[in-house]
């Protein structure tokens, strides 16, 4: 276990990053990196091909800070393998139709909002589950939809006005099983009483970053108080105000959750310890998947294509063109590195991956949220799991 700079504790996705290292080499970066332009020009390739980043260790003058040298999967392998590409593969692509592994293409569709925050739940108790969106609304303003499926399309059946970020959501029994599902924003907690939705405001200085189930199926929220240490944190609905949050412990350890999620600005995931190459998605996941019965990480990953062009205000070099960039969604065994699957490239950024479909909520399998080019609308996919082969 690692201890972050701000003292905080990754105790949950990095339960070791020794797990990392050896199940997520693709995304892991030697210690130390470097960023030589010798080396891009000696391959003719632009620097991104090997970094995460277009100008790594350059200074950003729009941020005014200097841009990370953390390394893609092609410089992983070119700096431990003696500065050479020579026996490297390329991640191949996958035809969202003839998937392997354990899941396979279900189904894409339009739906009519901007979310950033996306989960099936039966938040009503009435055996009915729904599609649970979070879009921005305005400044610090975002809106919490509930949509049913009619046939055709998402129709929206009801929405409630969060007055938080719309980065902020977890649905579950955080209260406990015989408990009513709770909803949980960055302005607090609300809950279904038979007539309309409760709400409790949420405790100053919460920072409210994931959620874990464990093996005994309770459910509790990972967050922070007031830049601590990361806790997981059950919901006592007796409590008045905003002082719900409950019995704070550590946060658990892989073997005993079925699933664990965590979401953040990139710079909040590296605070609590999580790998640079790792926290570029915004969201890591893991996930004892039901049908392999093995932990499998889950979490988007950028591939940027580039090309090289004649430089005309440097004669005889070179610049870079970014051609184009997707995102997709990789699916990596905890315990085997070479057990590894990503879905085809999706439209648009990967903004939130839930664990069930909204259409056969006892189907398990990766519902993609992403952002698409047209105004107030959003990408959804869905990747079910496959059983094992016998």
């Amino acid at each position: 276990m690692q201890k972050a700079k701000n003292g905080l504790f990754f105790g949950l996705v990095a339960l070791s990053l020794s797990l990392f290292s050896l199940s997520l080499l693709p995304y892991t970066l030697p210690t130390p990196a470097h960023a030589t332009v010798e080396y891009a020009r000696k391959e003719n390739k632009p620097c991104v091909y090997c970094h995460v980043s277009a100008a790594p260790g350059v200074l950003d003058p729009t941020t005014g800070k200097v841009n990370t040298v953390a390394c893609n999967e092609r410089g992983f392998y070119y700096e431990t393998h003696n500065h050479s590409f020579a026996g490297y593969v390329e991640t191949p692509q996958i035809n969202p139709r003839a998937l392997t592994g354990p899941f396979r293409f279900g189904w894409a569709v339009k739906l009519p909002t901007a979310a950033q925050r996306v989960v099936v739940a039966d938040v009503k108790g009435d055996q009915h589950p729904l599609l649970i969106t979070l879009s921005p609304s305005g400044a610090h303003q975002s809106e919490l939809a509930l949509w049913s499926w009619n046939g055709k399309t998402f129709v929206k059946e009801s929405a409630l006005p969060i007055a938080a970020n719309a980065d902020m959501l977890q649905v579950g029994h955080f209260a406990g099983n015989d408990q009513p599902v709770l909803i949980v924003t960055g302005d607090g907690v609300r809950w279904w009483n038979g007539k309309q939705f409760a709400f409790l405001p949420a405790p100053n200085g919460f920072q409210l970053i994931g959620a874990v189930r464990l093996l005994d199926g309770t459910e509790r929220l990972l967050g922070t108080m007031n830049g601590g240490d990361l806790q997981a944190y059950r919901v006592d609905l007796s409590k008045a105000g905003s002082a719900w949050l409950a019995d704070p412990q550590s946060p658990p350890q892989s073997h005993e959750v079925q699933w664990a999620e965590m979401h953040g600005d990139p710079k909040l995931l590296e605070k609590i310890g999580m790998p640079t190459a790792l926290s570029l998605g915004g969201l890591i996941g893991v996930w004892n998947l039901p049908t392999q019965h093995q932990l499998f990480l889950y979490l988007p990953k950028l591939n940027q294509d580039l090309d090289t062009v004649p430089d005309p205000d440097h004669p005889g070099q070179n610049k870079f063109v970014l051609k184009s960039q997707t995102w997709c969604v990789g699916l990596l065994n905890a315990t085997n590195a070479n057990d590894a699957y990503y879905t085809p490239p999706l439209a648009g950024k990967v903004y939130d991956v839930a664990r069930e479909s909204p259409f056969e909520p006892t189907t398990p399998g990766l519902l993609v949220l992403t952002e698409l080019s047209t105004p107030n609308t959003s990408g959804l996919y869905f990747f079910p799991l496959t059983p094992p082969k016998p």
